[in-house]
């Protein structure tokens, strides 16, 4: 490689720590590079100044732009607007929802009951491979596979928006209440009933218990709710989960109750 050409300094790198490295690096291997928006050929540049500067605005405006699709995305969680783009195992995506898949959906039912039946997830897992089964993703099954299925809120149709989150340097993580997470009562139609799922996690807890793997609880918090729309979510503390409330009507928003849980825990 002798030559790089890029549109700009934002779709080159992000930061201008970066950028400048990157830049350094490959004058160092005496690579130029030219950037066609800003018309900058590092290769003949007398100082980085003006590159600094330049990269500072990119810097600035690629934040700028992230904030605005947060923002956006944020509000579509308030909304309960927000499209789920991959559903799990067991649900496909019509264009518009979320849709049941009909043989999935009895996989799904036959890990539950599985479980409630004294089943280990190994063991399911390897029951499923050992049938020829395969994942969303052709994939074979692991017990990983099997307690992130047992926890999902979206087999009783529900869906908590907001479960990973980026930082200010665009690094993806796991929601563990750093951000405000939105439970979407009635978002689609459930596969699992909320009393088989609660019983799921009862003997989860159980099991959990009796092998002295238990990592603490979480409390969920009262929000206000938004009785008058159909999807609205309820906003909750980051990795807290509402209760259900049987007395509220179908699909609309509720505020949570105080409720103590038991974090999901490996068998």
């Amino acid at each position: 490689m002798d030559f790089v050409i890029t549109k700009s300094i934002s779709r080159f790198s992000r930061n201008t720590t970066d950028c400048l490295e990157l830049v350094r690096k490959l004058l160092a291997l005496h690579i130029p590079i030219y950037f066609e928006k800003e018309n900058i050929n590092t290769g003949s540049m007398e100082s980085e100044l003006f590159l600094a500067i330049l990269s500072s605005m990119a810097e600035g405006e690629s934040v700028s732009i992230s904030e605005n699709s947060k923002w956006s995305i944020q509000k579509r969680f308030e909304s309960g607007t927000y499209k789920v783009s991959y559903p799990p195992y067991g649900y496909d995506w019509d264009g518009e929802q979320m849709v049941i898949n009909p043989e999935q959906a009895a996989v799904v039912k036959e890990i539950f009951a599985a479980l409630l039946s004294g089943k280990g997830t190994h063991a399911i897992a390897d029951d499923l491979n050992r049938r020829g089964i395969p994942t969303k993703r052709n994939g074979r099954w692991t017990a990983t596979t099997i307690r992130g299925m047992l926890s999902n809120e979206k087999y009783v149709g529900d869906c908590l928006f907001q479960k990973t989150y980026s930082d200010s340097r665009f690094v993806r993580h796991n929601n563990h209440g750093e951000q405000t997470q939105y439970m979407v009562k009635d978002h689609h139609e459930a596969i699992i009933s909320r009393e088989d799922f609660e019983a799921a996690h009862a003997f989860i807890h159980q099991r959990a218990t009796e092998k002295g793997v238990v990592k603490g609880s979480r409390i969920a918090t009262p929000s206000p709710g938004r009785s008058s729309a159909a999807s609205a979510a309820i906003p909750l503390s980051a990795g807290y989960t509402a209760a259900p409330d049987t007395n509220t009507p179908h699909g609309a928003a509720v505020p949570t109750s105080r409720i103590k849980i038991n974090a999901t825990c490996f068998l």
